[in-house]
C-alpha cells in the first residue's frame, strides 16, 4: 500500500504490514525496487522481464525470443537510434543449442532447402555423439574441430538460448558492444594487422594499407563529408564519386593497370569485392599475372596508384610519360633486392634478442568438455574412485561452483554436477600445467587419430616417455615471478 501527498510517497507498508515513514528507508525500498525492475536481463534475453514487456508492448515488438525492431514516424528520437543500431545487437546473439531446435531458426546462413526443417538433434547418433557421416562432407575442417568440442544437443536438456557472444560469460554489456562496432574485441587476434606487418615493402607502403582497411584517404568523397569541397566527382575520370575503391581500383585511368597485373580469371571477384573484403583477400591470395609475389605486388600497385593520383591533382605530373605496368614491376624487384641485401647482411651479424613468445590459450568450453568425457569415460568403465587433475583455473572454479544460465559452459557445468550426485567419489585437484605433460603427451598423439574417443593398450613412445617421468617425479620448471 501506498500513501501519497502532491505525488509524494509519504510512507509504504513493508511485508509485516507496518507503515513505513522514514525517508531514508522509503530511498532505500525505492532503489532497490527499481534495481530488480531493472536487472540484468535485456530486451533479446529476458523477454519476460517487466520492463521487457513494457517496451515490447509499447512500441510493438512481437511475442518472438528475438523481438521485432521498427519505428513509425511519431517515434521517440531515443527509440530511432534502438533502431537504427539494432543490426549491432543482431551481429552479437548467438544461440545455445542444448536443446533440439530447428535448422532455419538458428542458421546464420542460408542453408538448403531440403535440410530447411531438420533440428540439431537429427545429426546426432541414438548414443549421443555426433553424426559426422551426415554433414561432415559440407563444412570445413577448422568448422569441424570447432563442433567437435561442441557437446551434441538432446531433448531432455534445458530450452535454447540466445547468448551475447562478445562476452566470457554470455551476458550483454554496453562495454563489449561497442568493442565490437569499433573493432576492440578482446581476443580476437587482427590477423589483417599481422598481415600488413609482415609484407616485404618499405614501411611507407604498409602504412598506405593500413590506412586504407580503415578507409582513411582523404578522397573528393571524404572531402564532401567533411565540407572541404562541393563536389565528390572524380577529376581524373569525372565518371564516378571519388572514393577510396574509385580511387585505386575502379578508375578507367587505373582499372587497365590491374587488368594487366591480375590474371583474366579473378577479374570477375577483383573488380566487385567490397573494399574490406578486396583487401583481406589480396593480402591472403594469389592473383598476380607475374611471378612476382603478388601480396608485395598489390600493395606496392596500390600505393602508386594513390601517389600518381596526388601528383595528378597538385599538378606535378600526370604519370603518363611512364608505362604504369613496368613501374610498379620495377619497384617490386627494387624491394625484393633491397630485402635480400638487407637479410644476408644480418645473417653475418648474429645477436641474441629476447622475444615474448605469445601464448593463446584454448576456450574454456573444450575445457569443460573434457571433464565431462573424462567423467562418463570413468563412470562407463566401473571407476567409483576419481581424481581428476585439472591445469585450468578458471575450468576447475567452474566445475567447483555455479554459473548463470547465460553462461557460455552452463549446460556443461550443469552436466557434470549431474554426474557428480552419482554413488561414486570424485575429487577435483588443480595442478599446474608444467605438471601435466602427460596430458599434453596424449593430446599431441591423438590429434591425428580423429574425432572419436579411442582407447590403445600399448600408449606411443611419446606418451610412453612423459608417464615414466611422471612416475619418477620428473617435471617441467616453472618460472615464477618474484
Amino acid at each position: 500500500m501506498v500513501r501519497r501527498k502532491r505525488n509524494k510517497i509519504e510512507a509504504l507498508v513493508n511485508n509485516a504490514g507496518e507503515w513505513i515513514y522514514d525517508n531514508d528507508t522509503l530511498e532505500k525500498k525505492s532503489i532497490d525496487y527499481f534495481h530488480d525492475l531493472y536487472n540484468d536481463d535485456d530486451v533479446s534475453g529476458g523477454k519476460d522481464a517487466l520492463w521487457a514487456r513494457v517496451l515490447r508492448g509499447k512500441y510493438h515488438c512481437g511475442d518472438d525470443l528475438i523481438p521485432q525492431m521498427k519505428c513509425s514516424s511519431n517515434s521517440s528520437r531515443l527509440w530511432k537510434a534502438v533502431v537504427r543500431n539494432w543490426n549491432h545487437v543482431n551481429d552479437g546473439m548467438e544461440w545455445r543449442v542444448p536443446d533440439c531446435n530447428r535448422l532455419c531458426d538458428i542458421a546464420t546462413a542460408p542453408i538448403p532447402s531440403d535440410i530447411f526443417s531438420a533440428k540439431v538433434s537429427e545429426y546426432v547418433t541414438p548414443s549421443g555423439e555426433w553424426n559426422w557421416n551426415q554433414f561432415q562432407f559440407l563444412i570445413p575442417d577448422h568448422a569441424r574441430l570447432k563442433i567437435a568440442a561442441i557437446l551434441p544437443p538432446s531433448d531432455g536438456n534445458e530450452q535454447d538460448k540466445l547468448d551475447w557472444k562478445f562476452s566470457k560469460d554470455g551476458g550483454f554489456s554496453v562495454k563489449t558492444a561497442y568493442q565490437s562496432i569499433v573493432g576492440m574485441n578482446e581476443g580476437v587476434e587482427d590477423n589483417f594487422f599481422r598481415r600488413v606487418w609482415h609484407l616485404k615493402v618499405p614501411q611507407r607502403v604498409k602504412s598506405f594499407i593500413w590506412l586504407c582497411r580503415h578507409n582513411k584517404l582523404l578522397t573528393n568523397f571524404e572531402r564532401v563529408k567533411r565540407c572541404m569541397i562541393d563536389s565528390s566527382i572524380c577529376t581524373r575520370c569525372n565518371s564516378g564519386s571519388e572514393d577510396s575503391l574509385h580511387v585505386l581500383r575502379d578508375c578507367p585511368r587505373v582499372k587497365g593497370i590491374w587488368m594487366h597485373l591480375v590474371k583474366p580469371c579473378h577479374w570477375h571477384f577483383f573488380f566487385s569485392a567490397d573494399l574490406h573484403s578486396w583487401l583481406k583477400t589480396n593480402l591472403q591470395k594469389n592473383f598476380g599475372s607475374t611471378d612476382l609475389e603478388w601480396t608485395a605486388t598489390f600493395a606496392i600497385a596500390c600505393w602508386s596508384v594513390w601517389r600518381w593520383h596526388n601528383e595528378h591533382v597538385f599538378g606535378m605530373n600526370d604519370g603518363i610519360h611512364t608505362d604504369p605496368f613496368f613501374t610498379i614491376v620495377q619497384r617490386v624487384h627494387n624491394c625484393n633486392s633491397n630485402f635480400g641485401a638487407m637479410l644476408s647482411n644480418a645473417k653475418r651479424k648474429l645477436e641474441r634478442v629476447n622475444k615474448s613468445i605469445k601464448w593463446l590459450p584454448v576456450e574454456v568450453e573444450y575445457g569443460i568438455l573434457l571433464l565431462l568425457s573424462g567423467l562418463c569415460t570413468a563412470w562407463i568403465h566401473g571407476f567409483r574412485r576419481v581424481i581428476i587433475e585439472v591445469d585450468s583455473l578458471v575450468a576447475y572454479g567452474m566445475v567447483q561452483g555455479s554459473l548463470s544460465d547465460s553462461h557460455p559452459c552452463a549446460s556443461l557445468v550443469w552436466r557434470i554436477h549431474g554426474l557428480l550426485e552419482k554413488d561414486w567419489d570424485v575429487c577435483f585437484q588443480h595442478i599446474y600445467r608444467e605438471g601435466n605433460t602427460v596430458t599434453d603427451a596424449m593430446s599431441r598423439a591423438a590429434y591425428q587419430s580423429g574425432k572419436d574417443l579411442s582407447f590403445v593398450d600399448n600408449p606411443p613412445s611419446g606418451v610412453a616417455a612423459a608417464l615414466e617421468a611422471d612416475l619418477r617425479g620428473f617435471g617441467s620448471s616453472r618460472a615464477v615471478v618474484v
